[in-house]
């Protein structure tokens, strides 16, 4: 019995059988650095999963989330704020950006929401129409 069981647990370890040569210490930490590795990518991937989910909103209600540059009175960058703002209202508060950053902001933004599927072009005509 015990023969067949071990034939049976080595079968399962196929190319990785040289593990049972390591230390018990050895094998406890890398069960824990695993265990470390995988509830980090478990909490990465429902971060992932809710800002897919809070996007799909937006999207729904054709808003969109802004990386919003704040300067304290050097012009330093003092923060990074996000706004969420209708299309219309984001594309004016982008393109108001009279400085070189902020027009490469713009530009990344509307290349982002055409890959997202936005009407970037209905909403830039409803904005010039005041609508």
């Amino acid at each position: 019995m015990y023969k067949e069981d071990l034939d049976v647990l080595t079968k399962q370890l196929k190319n990785e059988l040289d593990l049972i040569t390591k230390t018990d210490e050895w094998l406890n930490q890398e069960r824990v650095s695993l265990s470390t590795d995988i509830d980090e990518k478990v909490k990465d991937l429902e971060r992932i999963l809710l800002a897919m989910k809070i996007k799909r909103l937006l999207q729904s209600k054709n808003m969109v989330a802004v990386k919003h540059i704040i300067k304290n009175e050097n012009g330093c960058i003092r923060d990074i704020m996000i706004k969420i703002l209708s299309l219309p209202d984001a594309i004016d508060l982008l393109d108001d950006s009279s400085n070189i950053v902020g027009r490469k902001n713009f530009r990344k933004h509307i290349s982002d929401w055409l890959k997202d599927g936005y009407d970037v072009d209905s909403s830039k005509l409803l904005r010039s129409s005041g609508i």
